[in-house]
């Protein structure tokens, strides 16, 4: 089996998405090195470059799983994804139902409800290319990764990849998950707002700079 892991985060270093996308490779690893048949690749897809694009049309062939993983960005998938797909939306119907798609996609709201309308364009995009839909993973909290050690606050979110992977080295198809980063709201609100005063200390800014309006 073929498996290609996308990172559709805009930033080049440093992403939640591309954390979790290397901790996905990290959890097929058992399954490929038991010689299960399963062949796992990263491609980086951050700009809409030819590039990036034609890459991407050739890792797709014979893939048998994809799986986007992505920023939540205005409640929709990034700008320059849509642009990336819709130039690669010939190489995904050229692969057929055999193929599954699936779909991680964080937000740095705590509710993982957030990511519906988003996780909603990717089951529409596996219609429109007639590709089996796999499984999505919905990350409220999940930019936090960013910024914190990978520990006790992120468990739910390892136990999610954990299942993902699963599913995909069984060829399966299972319920979306949504899932909250392990910290009480009032908390992770509270914890938002200080990072943002210390970026702001950071380039010269008090705390009520923060609250100008244009």
């Amino acid at each position: 089996m073929k498996v290609l892991i996308i990172n559709a985060s805009p930033k080049p270093n440093g992403s939640a998405s591309g954390q979790f996308a290397d901790l996905l490779l990290k959890r097929l690893r058992p399954d490929i090195e038991k010689g299960q048949n399963i062949e796992a690749s990263l491609i980086a897809a951050h700009s809409p470059s030819l590039k990036v694009i034609s890459e991407l049309k050739e890792s797709l062939v014979d893939s048998q799983a994809i799986v986007w993983i992505l920023p939540l960005y205005v409640d929709s998938l990034p700008a320059h994804m849509l642009f990336i797909l819709e130039e690669i939306l010939p190489s995904l119907k050229a692969l057929g139902p055999s193929t599954r798609l699936y779909a991680v996609i964080n937000c740095g709201f705590w509710e993982p409800e957030h990511v519906s309308l988003a996780m909603n364009q990717m089951r529409l995009l596996a219609a429109q290319s007639s590709l089996t839909w796999g499984q999505g993973l919905a990350f409220g909290g999940g930019a936090a990764v960013e910024s914190a050690p990978w520990g006790l606050f992120f468990r739910g979110f390892d136990r999610a990849i954990t299942t993902l992977a699963k599913s995909i080295s069984e060829g399966s198809s299972q319920p979306d998950l949504l899932v909250k980063i392990g910290l009480p709201r009032w908390l992770y609100i509270l914890s938002g707002n200080f990072r943002w005063k210390i970026w702001g200390r950071r380039n010269g800014l008090k705390a009520f700079d923060l609250y100008r309006r244009p």
